[in-house]
């Protein structure tokens, strides 16, 4: 039980960390996640974590650069559900084969040709 209190202390604080970094850059502009991690002090997957999470409540908007990993804040993304995703199963001993696929294999978001991240959830294709 008391894990789990630590976990959503950790959490909140992270989210006023990065918010407050976010804030520091004016909202706008394209920024490396690790240049946000050091800043922050925290490892960059959970940066991306954390920028999903304020997504999700509405509290900042940002979209990946799918070319080079970078986050554009300030720009909306437009989910596009491919018709074709089939969701993975919950647990995976390796990552998901993304070669010749018009779609991100963990959240079902369309991509570009030649894209190495996925625009809404930011998963390394």
């Amino acid at each position: 039980m008391l894990g789990g209190f630590q976990q959503i202390y950790t959490n909140s604080r992270f989210q006023k960390a990065v918010k407050v970094a976010i804030l520091d850059r004016g909202n706008t502009g394209t920024h490396k996640l690790e240049d946000i991690a050091l800043e922050v002090g925290i490892k960059p997957k959970d940066v991306l974590r954390v920028l999903a999470d304020l997504r999700a409540k509405a509290q900042i908007t940002y979209r990946f650069n799918s070319n080079t990993g970078e986050i554009i804040l300030g720009e909306k993304v437009n989910y596009a559900p491919a018709t074709e995703f089939v969701a993975p199963p919950k647990k995976l001993d390796a990552p998901l084969p993304t070669e010749g696929k018009s779609y991100c294999v963990y959240c079902g978001n369309k991509i570009g040709e030649n894209a190495q991240f996925c625009s809404f959830c930011g998963s390394k294709l």
